[in-house]
């Protein structure tokens, strides 16, 4: 694993993260459930040596975008572009950086975008994987206007939770809105709706079986596939295509009296990706599109609870459907994230933004990314305690500051070859993050656990003098997917450029003359993070 590697042996790498809605900035339930995933994949892929493009889009057409612009007073497509740089800056904040984000308003990008979408939508039809489905839909009686998406509220058929638009967030359902249990219309309960037949266009799964076969190669674990197949098993093999309204890109249906645009959680989400796709083939020199099947090209994505049935049913059977292209190769999944046991949610502000945990307090960008990456909902729902995240970024402070210090100051200005048990127990948690950063069974934690150890080891991997050089490059290279400005400083430290590389891991450089400053976290209180906090937590017991 270290030292050279064979050029022959590099691999070509998508990661396409989940697009995140512009109608706010990005914040750590944002950052902890699926964006930090695939900064951390990327970042140990180009670790060992492969090329990586990661690129994503903004779901601007997402109906709750109309919501946010009738809220502020302000026009749809500006308050897009606003929040998709404020976006843009909360991930920059966390050392989370796309090689291209693309905003489907934006001129560069707009007719492109809409023609993958629309070459699918034909793709789909062409090929009988389509059904028209009569559905009763809501209409504001005063108006007139379709009361669907992000204006429609009610509870969950299923879970009886408070829900919106067609989807349930708590339990994961999709339903139709005529299944909504106490339905109404947002911002305006007392005009009463008034419920009309129309035609909306469904994707029609024609080998269920075969769907959940590709699910099981992708390595798609049970507990997901159970909430697809529940899905199935109460609506059938089917799932929205089109939805009545006219922000979006317009697609008719026959039969329909009014106008409707393609879906953005089942057909849109397929198609928006080939655009990174495109995006791809550009950066790494491929004559097709990266979700070509005969581009060479390992496809990665990510996303939440929430979205399972969109990706598992809807985005995953679109690409089977429509034969052009080929699927994601890997979905990386995980739970809700909450904030002190409270679902992050931006419509009732009850968020941490991203930007603001290291630009408004003294709270370090890689303490907050190995504080998440070891506190991550995964395998279940999980939260970020800011009381723990105070201990996490104290304990960094008050053990791994002061043992990086002492190992600068030990280390000779020459190092020796390195320790044959030294070498061995890095190569063991090297494996341990190469399998847990293995998209096929992705386990974020366990990646940070292998961290944890080496720093944890230090008094028994670094007892010359000449250890100590080599146990600061190895920290520098276990560190590097998870705290990239500590694992830069230390590899600069050693005598390296760049970014920590395997494959130059085993040279014999001489270290810097002095002991160079490190960015590792400072001590805090609660009281540091107070700036940071939303109103939800301005009065709690935490300060």
């Amino acid at each position: 694993m270290l030292g050279p590697a064979d050029p022959a042996a590099s691999r070509s790498y998508l990661l396409a993260p989940v697009s995140l809605v512009p109608n706010g900035r990005a914040h750590l339930g944002h950052v902890g459930g699926p964006l930090l995933k695939i900064d951390v994949l990327a970042r140990h892929l180009r670790r060992r040596g492969d090329r990586v493009v990661v690129a994503s889009t903004s779901d601007v057409y997402e109906s709750h975008m109309l919501v946010k612009a009738y809220q502020e007073g302000r026009p749809v497509e500006q308050l897009c572009a606003e929040n998709f740089a404020r976006i843009a800056a909360d991930l920059a904040a966390l050392d989370i950086v796309y090689d291209e984000y693309v905003n489907p308003l934006d001129p560069r990008w707009r007719a492109r975008y809409a023609e993958h979408n629309l070459q699918t939508m034909r793709d789909l039809v062409a090929n009988g994987a389509t059904e028209a489905v009569r559905e009763r839909i809501p209409f504001a009686a005063g108006s007139g206007r379709p009361v669907v998406g992000g204006w429609f509220v009610g509870r969950c058929p299923d879970c009886g939770a408070g829900a919106g638009s067609y989807f349930c967030e708590k339990c994961g359902a999709h339903f139709l809105p005529q299944e909504m249990l106490e339905p109404g219309a947002r911002f305006a309960a007392d005009e009463p709706l008034e419920w009309r037949e129309e035609t909306c266009l469904f994707l029609r799964l024609r080998d269920v079986e075969g769907l959940f076969a590709h699910m099981a190669r992708m390595g798609v674990r049970a507990d997901f596939q159970d909430i697809a197949r529940t899905y199935l098993a109460r609506r059938g093999p089917r799932i929205r295509l089109t939805a009545p309204g006219d922000w979006g890109i317009p697609w008719p249906v026959p039969g329909s009296t009014t106008p409707q645009t393609i879906f953005t959680y089942s057909a849109l989400l397929y198609a928006a990706n080939l655009i990174c796709g495109d995006i791809a083939a550009e950066r790494l020199g491929l004559a097709v599109n990266a979700f070509d099947p005969a581009a060479e090209v390992t496809t990665v994505t990510c996303f939440g609870v929430d979205n399972a049935v969109p990706f598992l049913v809807g985005v995953l059977g679109s690409a089977l459907e429509q034969r052009r292209y080929k699927p994601f190769d890997h979905f990386l999944v995980n739970y809700f994230y909450d904030l002190e046991h409270s679902k992050f949610s931006t419509n009732r502000g009850h968020v941490i933004w991203a930007a603001d945990i290291v630009d408004k307090t003294p709270a370090s960008s890689d303490a907050v990314r190995f504080y998440l990456a070891c506190v991550n909902p995964e395998f279940e729902t999980s939260n970020f305690d800011v009381a723990g995240f105070v201990a996490f970024t104290n304990w960094m402070a008050a053990e791994l500051a002061p043992a990086l210090a002492a190992s600068q100051a030990a280390r000779p200005a020459q190092p020796p070859p390195p320790a044959p048990a030294l070498l061995a127990r890095l190569e063991q948690l090297l494996a341990v993050q190469e399998r847990a950063l293995d998209p096929q069974t992705f386990a974020l934690a366990a990646s940070a656990g292998a961290a944890k150890d080496w720093i944890a080891e230090r008094g028994a991997l670094a007892r010359e003098p000449g250890d100590h050089g080599w146990w600061l490059k190895g920290a520098a290279l276990l560190f590097a997917p998870l705290m990239p400005r500590l694992a830069a400083a230390l590899w600069e430290s050693c005598g390296h450029a760049g970014e920590p590389r395997l494959a130059v891991f085993l040279e014999r450089r001489p270290s810097a003359a002095q002991p160079l400053p490190l960015p590792v976290a400072v001590p805090l209180e609660v009281e540091d993070l107070r700036p940071c906090f939303p109103a939800t937590l301005a009065d709690s017991a935490l300060v």
